[in-house]
């Protein structure tokens, strides 16, 4: 991108902000989002999302990213009335704030506030600030956070690339990375809920055996970390860098089995080592009934959420995932990048430069509690 391009783009995405702090200060409530209202009184709307770094396509990429995105086009969806009737609640993001091992990345705060500029309503963030970026945007005259954890270690498998002297290969040991849970109180009917973010390591280890990697087990220590049972909602959702199923073809679209951790973790499909943990997912319970080949052509062709460029065939695979324990799981969506961006060159943004706005795509739902 060339240095006018970025000047224009600084400009217009200055121009942006102080018109919507304006319009903010002079009428209360931004015109073009008078139609989104608040969720209803026993549920949650929540989104998740792997920003890519809090890349907005302007200046260096973060951390070299080899490809470029702008994550605002992202909130300019969740905040579109013509998308979605009620406003954000709640947020998980992964690769936001961090700032350890070499890896600095914006802020969660800068998304907080991108989303009360666009609603009028109050938000806040927490974040790790570890390897991972595991952060929650909370909408704050609905949920009060009443503790946090910032410290929930997950494992990265031992491989050639990262292995340290005395390290056994295909081990599964803590080497940094963190998620986040939040307890919360709902303010407007009193339920308490717990909230996780979680960015699993992308690393795994091939032997003449096959592949492994720690899914199962990071997946039994986040869902340790989140589980309470004072709470009415628990929501565990990011970016797990594992597929649901294994499938053959170039495209991967012919189902062969789902993964175990899949398997152990999502309650309608099986068992893995030990009991099912007992989480909806409610793109998997939205596709049409008829056996596992059926569910996976539909979550294969709708809700895939990253395409790997390592792999020539470019295929869609699902490694984002937005687990829930509540009573209901209605609108689950996938956000396709055309429709972001089109939602955001509504909103004035006429550049529609970077297409996409992360290189994964993210989820929402509205969640309802268990009574």
């Amino acid at each position: 991108m060339g240095t006018h391009r970025r000047t224009r783009l600084r400009a217009r995405h200055l121009i942006l902000a102080v018109s919507a702090t304006l319009m903010l200060l002079a009428s209360g409530v931004p015109a073009a989002n008078a139609a989104q209202v608040p969720s209803p009184s026993n549920s949650l709307q929540v989104w998740n999302l792997n920003t890519h770094g809090m890349d907005t396509g302007i200046g260096p990429a973060p951390n070299d990213a080899p490809t470029r995105s702008d994550y605002r086009d992202f909130i300019s969806y969740i905040i579109d009335p013509s998308r979605v009737a009620y406003y954000p609640d709640l947020i998980t993001l992964q690769e936001t704030g961090t700032n350890d091992g070499g890896i600095t990345t914006t802020t969660c705060n800068e998304f907080a506030w991108l989303v009360h500029a666009g609603t009028n309503r109050p938000y806040l963030c927490v974040e790790t600030t570890k390897v991972g970026g595991a952060a929650i945007v909370y909408r704050s005259d609905r949920l009060a956070l009443l503790a946090s954890n910032p410290n929930v270690q997950v494992k990265r498998i031992v491989n050639e690339k990262n292995q340290s002297p005395g390290e056994t290969l295909g081990s599964c040991l803590y080497k940094g990375w963190y998620a986040l849970v939040l307890l919360m109180q709902d303010t407007v009917n009193s339920k308490y809920l717990a909230a996780e973010s979680v960015h699993l390591p992308n690393s795994d280890y091939t032997t003449a055996s096959g592949t492994q990697d720690c899914a199962w087990e990071n997946t039994q220590i986040v869902n340790q970390a989140v589980a309470n049972s004072a709470v009415k909602m628990q929501v565990m959702a990011g970016d797990w860098n594992a597929l649901d199923a294994t499938a053959t073809g170039a495209n991967e679209d012919t189902f062969t089995a789902w993964r175990c951790w899949y398997q152990g973790t999502n309650a309608a499909v099986g068992t893995c080592s030990g009991p099912n943990l007992g989480w909806r997912d409610g793109f998997y319970d939205r596709c049409p009934a008829g056996g596992a080949s059926v569910k996976y052509s539909c979550l294969h062709t709708g809700d895939w959420t990253y395409i790997p460029s390592t792999v020539p065939s470019k295929p869609h695979r699902r490694i984002d995932f937005l687990f829930a324990r509540g009573s209901l799981i209605q609108n689950a969506v996938t956000v396709g990048w055309p429709e972001a961006l089109a939602s955001a060159t509504a909103a004035g943004n006429t550049e529609q430069v970077p297409s996409q706005y992360s290189d994964h795509r993210g989820q929402g739902a509205l969640i309802s509690y268990n009574p």
